[in-house]
């Protein structure tokens, strides 16, 4: 991901460029690859599993609704 976003920071007419007075300007692209840095490191597991029990508890109460029809 951290490639793609060098990649297109390096082409003006992309999407994390802005035109202002001055002409393109990047906007703040230091402060883009702090973010992206501390995304790709920062451990996301406790975030994977709620969305995981999330679904294993909708898939249960569908379970009880369709057993309770029959």
């Amino acid at each position: 991901m951290t490639d793609d976003v060098e990649r297109a920071l390096q082409q003006p007419q992309g999407s994390f460029f802005m035109d202002d007075a001055k002409g393109f300007q990047a906007i703040s692209a230091r402060a883009l690859m702090k973010v992206l840095e501390k995304y790709e490191k920062s451990d996301r597991t406790s975030q994977a599993e709620n969305i995981a029990n999330g679904f294993v508890s909708r898939g249960d109460a569908q379970n009880h609704a369709e057993y309770q029809l029959t």
